[in-house]
């Protein structure tokens, strides 16, 4: 069994943040600011003194980098007040007369444009901080949106699946008894309304779970050598009754090269059932829905397309979205089974992707890897 890591990186980690909104990170006390600033020019000194020691020329334009630097890290107070002390450090030891210090039009001149230059830096330093403070906030108070959301559905989950599992089987002891007694032939057509209602309840119960669990990295799966034919003929199987009620005909084609697959077969089966679901359910009275299966490479691809309605090309780019419904679908579900198909193809190493034409059809392929080794699991 395999877990999905549920901490695929640090949230803390440069690389995960970025280097700039670590650079403009707002929340930063002053000691620290005024730290580092000095840090800084110390560093830019010793660095400039090196230079000199070796050429013996003092390069002003290494002084404006190094200001801009400090201006940006140590902001207004702390980066500018920094810079003036280096620009005072190196009129006394580099510029010319050594030992003095802003007594010639140079001197002056050198402070003014990198004064200049870091309070210019400094204050477009400080916007900038603001603009991605506000962008991290807003990223913050979405994701709890979202942690919320996901909470509050696992909670529904669970705690409907078990008063359903109890109205179940109620129902089915209720009908048991009454199968037994004469007269009760309006009861049980009753019952039988409310068994199609339970069902849907059931596998929109088990959406919210998946739905969830895909969220928090955390779907077990069990990846192994499975005969990949007989998934897709059991999944199959199990839609026909669905298919004769509409009366639209189901035709599978697998490749004969098709042997092994190495995915989860109950997860792989769920997401053609559901692909297989949506086609029959869009899918006009005599209309067909093909499932096909072929090897290609390291791959197996799997398509199910329909002779149905179709999607629109605004619709198109947004089928996987979670809770999304397209105008003729919105009183057809809530809008997770390709949202979980998806979800269930990628953390198994597949890719899924859709073609469609309004009043043509849609066609929706996956991919599932196949073993590197011949003999399977089961």
């Amino acid at each position: 069994m395999r877990d999905l890591d549920p901490n695929p990186l640090d949230k803390n980690d440069l690389t995960s943040t970025g280097f700039w909104e670590w650079l403009f990170q707002e929340d930063r006390s002053f000691l620290n600011r005024f730290t580092v600033s000095f840090l800084l020019a110390l560093l830019g000194f010793l660095t400039i003194a090196l230079i000199y020691h070796f050429s013996g020329l003092y390069i002003s334009t290494i002084t404006v980098i190094i200001s801009m630097i400090i201006a940006l890290y140590g902001g207004f107070l702390s980066g500018v007040f920094w810079v003036f002390v280096l620009c005072l450090m190196n009129d006394y030891y580099f510029i010319p007369p050594v030992g003095t210090v802003f007594d010639t039009v140079d001197a002056l001149l050198h402070l003014g444009i990198v004064s200049s230059v870091a309070i210019g830096t400094a204050l477009l330093a400080g916007k900038l901080r603001k603009v991605i403070s506000q962008k991290e906030n807003a990223k913050k108070v979405a994701q709890q949106a979202l942690e919320a959301r996901d909470t509050l559905l696992g909670i529904i989950s669970h705690e409907l699946r078990n008063p359903l599992a109890a109205v179940q089987t109620g129902l089915e002891l209720l009908r048991m008894g009454m199968a037994k007694a004469a007269g009760c032939e309006p009861a049980l057509k009753n019952i039988d309304r409310l068994t199609p209602s339970i069902q849907r309840m059931n596998v929109l119960i088990a959406d919210l779970l998946d739905v969830s669990r895909l969220d928090a990295h955390m779907l077990n799966l069990e990846p192994q050598s499975c005969h990949f034919k007989q998934v897709v003929s059991d999944t199959v199987k199990s839609y026909e009754p669905l298919a004769e009620e509409k009366l639209v005909r189901l035709a599978v084609d697998t490749d004969p090269a098709i042997d092994l697959a190495f995915c989860d077969p109950v997860r792989s089966g769920q997401i053609l059932a559901n692909l297989i679901g949506n086609a029959i359910k869009f899918t006009n009275t005599g209309g067909m829905v093909h499932i096909g299966a072929k090897k290609i490479g390291t791959l197996i691809e799997v398509e199910v397309a329909d002779n149905g309605k179709g999607i629109s090309s605004e619709d198109l780019p947004h089928i996987f979205d979670r809770f999304w419904q397209g105008r003729e679908a919105r009183h057809l579900g809530v809008g997770l089974g390709l949202a979980i198909a998806k979800g269930l193809v990628e953390a198994q190493g597949g890719k899924i992707w859709v073609q469609s034409q309004p009043r043509v059809g849609t066609q929706i392929t996956f991919t599932v890897p196949v073993p590197a080794s011949k003999a399977p699991d089961k």
